[in-house]
């Protein structure tokens, strides 16, 4: 994406400019303005061990297995309606 950004390409440069470590899910509208995002450690918590980074970052337990489908699905109901 960076090297995109840099070659011009503006879908990249808005891109590039959000993007937060280390997964970021951006929301655009048809005219590419960011409506808004989640990021992967910010929104979703218990990151599973297999995949924690930096290393020895706390692991959270999770509760519920699908937390983090509710998560996203109402962040895409409160900004994109039902």
């Amino acid at each position: 994406m960076q090297k995109r950004a840099a070659q011009g390409d503006e879908l990249a440069k808005l891109l590039a400019a959000q993007w937060e470590y280390p997964v970021e899910m951006m929301f655009l509208t048809p005219t590419g303005s960011v409506v808004s995002k989640l990021n992967s450690y910010r929104d979703f918590p218990g990151v599973h061990p297999d995949v924690v980074s930096p290393p020895k970052k706390q692991n959270v337990q999770r509760e519920d297995e699908h937390s983090h489908t509710d998560i996203f699905l109402k962040h895409v109901s409160m900004h994109f309606g039902r």
